[in-house]
């Protein structure tokens, strides 16, 4: 009798990376590994940077109300830069919080530095308010 074919979806599993504990399993949750990741204060920043982003859309449209329009050729002309060239201060966060003072050379925490970037391109954009 021949022998049943095998099914696709039984591969045998890959070999693990030598860094890992090569463990596979049904048990957990995709929040349980984020979790476990400690990837909660990176999902914070994006929130805070996407309501920081809206804000700047606005303020621009605010500005020049064909802004929004020209948004498709702003973003091929950022396509076509060099490599590594910043196209705006305003998202080159090192740059926005460099602290020229006495304290330059004081390390800055990751919370910090986004903390001081949001807070410095929040008064660039008060400044610019109508």
């Amino acid at each position: 009798m021949p022998r049943p074919a095998r099914a696709r979806w039984a591969r045998p599993r890959p070999t693990p990376h030598p860094q890992t504990a090569g463990v596979y399993g049904k048990a957990g949750t995709v929040q349980g590994y984020l979790d476990n990741q400690g990837l909660a204060p990176f999902f914070d920043m994006s929130e805070r940077y996407g309501k920081l982003y809206q804000r700047m859309v606005d303020v621009l449209e605010k500005l020049d109300p064909d802004e929004l329009d020209r948004r498709r050729e702003r973003r091929a002309a950022v396509d076509e830069l060099p490599a590594g060239t910043i196209a705006s201060i305003w998202v080159d966060i090192d740059a926005t919080i460099a602290d020229p003072g006495p304290n330059s050379g004081d390390q800055v925490s990751i919370d910090g530095a986004v903390d001081r970037h949001i807070k410095a391109v929040e008064a660039w954009l008060a400044a610019l308010e109508p």
